[in-house]
């Protein structure tokens, strides 16, 4: 498990390999991740945005924005934690991803660090 803490509020992440779609001339490797992430203020923040950058073992970067997580802008009180579980799709049996969230605060707006992880498929030769 990969985290860090940014302006107080703790992401830690675990990613595992799921499986391979796709045609056998063209294998899309899916890797699940879960997220935790925990409020360590001492007042409620709520999740607005996210941004990935994703990299994949040819090196090609895309970048993934939206509101809230998994279809929520949850509002995360004091010592609390929101946990979510998600997908990345890549054409490339390993690569990685970092990132982060936007988060209002009684301070204002602030950017929370998500982890860089890897993503590596039991298939993959070194």
């Amino acid at each position: 498990m990969i985290s860090c803490t940014t302006h107080s509020i703790h992401v830690s992440v675990d990613c595992s390999f799921i499986q391979t779609d796709g045609r056998e001339d063209k294998p899309v490797f899916v890797f699940g991740y879960h997220i935790r992430i925990t409020n360590e203020n001492n007042e409620a923040v709520q999740l607005l945005e996210r941004e990935w950058n994703i990299t994949d073992a040819f090196g090609i970067s895309r970048t993934v924005k939206g509101e809230g997580v998994v279809g929520m802008k949850p509002q995360i009180s004091p010592g609390e934690s929101f946990s979510y579980s998600s997908y990345c799709p890549l054409v490339s049996p390993f690569g990685q991803m970092e990132g982060t969230y936007l988060f209002n605060t009684t301070e204002g707006l602030v950017r929370v660090r998500i982890p860089r992880f890897y993503m590596e498929s039991p298939f993959h030769l070194n």
